[in-house]
């Protein structure tokens, strides 16, 4: 078996890890969307991880947070990653972090599904902080 065979909710059950409030009930919690799905792995005081798959040419909104940092860790597929003024292509096993406050957009370039692994971390993680400056009928859909 390969590393990337395993279904990561057979390697990490809720409550497994972390600090601080836990809520089991939103630690699996899945959403589709029209540019894909996530999945919240752990959602703890403080911080917040999900999986995110996009769909070919799919983007997220142009957007920004005013109370929360994101990391993004590439696991499949190649991205174009837009944060502030820079544009970056990314691959498996390459990371980008994305400031509180700072511009941001994801757009799947590959010919597959792309995935990779959103850390939040910040005081007030909820969906409500994202700001988006583009909607879904221009750039895909919203994040």
């Amino acid at each position: 078996m390969k590393i990337e065979d395993i279904d990561c909710h057979t390697v990490i059950g809720p409550g497994q890890f972390g600090y601080g409030k836990h809520d089991d009930t939103i630690a699996r919690k899945h959403e589709i969307r029209t540019w894909g799905t996530y999945t919240i792995l752990d959602d703890c005081t403080g911080y917040k991880v999900k999986k995110i798959t996009m769909n070919i040419d799919s983007s997220i909104s142009l957007q920004y947070h005013l109370h929360r940092a994101e990391h993004w860790i590439f696991i499949k597929g190649v991205a174009k990653t837009e944060i502030g003024d820079e544009e970056m292509i990314m691959h498996p096993n390459e990371s980008v972090y994305i400031p509180a406050g700072v511009i941001h957009r994801c757009t799947n370039i590959g010919k597959i599904p792309l995935q990779f692994i959103e850390v939040q971390t910040g005081e007030f993680l909820e969906e409500s902080d994202i700001v988006r400056l583009t909607t879904h009928k221009q750039f895909g859909d919203i994040l």
